[in-house]
């Protein structure tokens, strides 16, 4: 079995390295596939190796759906800081303690996207949560941000 990180295919060997662009398309993309990306693997294939499935009845789910929610994604200043953002949001348990706010909003009987913001710099954070990709005031404002880091779930009711 190999250990550490998989051998990155981009650039190829022997080519310049890589624009902004490419490295800002490179991100965003693995980006997605840790995190939308692994919702939706995991919505058409139920493996769940890649993300978290939670019951409509589970103590850390969304209260009469079936969640699906990736990992806490975390990109900082160190690794200890990102591991501690990432821990933090799973502590808090951010979607089961403001789900009563949006669940009325989930528009789908079949699929529905909530995703949780917080990052920043000290002093000037920013937080938000969306809503089928639209900013949902009411889960904002209640949403722990003290304890909370970015995540990316996907809900459908049972």
């Amino acid at each position: 079995m190999a250990t550490g990180r998989p051998r990155s295919l981009w650039p190829p060997s022997g080519a310049a390295p890589p624009t902004a662009w490419e490295t800002v398309a490179r991100d965003a993309a693995g980006l997605w596939a840790r995190s939308a990306g692994a919702c939706l693997l995991e919505l058409l294939y139920e493996h769940e190796e890649l993300a978290d499935h939670r019951g409509p009845d589970d103590e850390h789910g969304v209260p009469g759906w079936r969640s699906i929610s990736s990992g806490a994604l975390a990109y900082g200043l160190s690794d200890q800081e990102n591991l501690r953002l990432q821990n933090a949001l799973v502590e808090a348990d951010v979607l089961r303690e403001i789900a009563d706010t949006f669940t009325a909003d989930l528009e789908s009987v079949w699929f529905n996207g909530v995703r949780v913001f917080y990052g920043g710099v000290p002093g000037a954070m920013e937080a938000e949560v969306r809503v089928n990709g639209e900013q949902h005031a009411g889960a904002t404002a209640a949403a722990p941000w003290t304890r909370s880091a970015p995540a990316s779930p996907t809900l459908s009711p049972t």
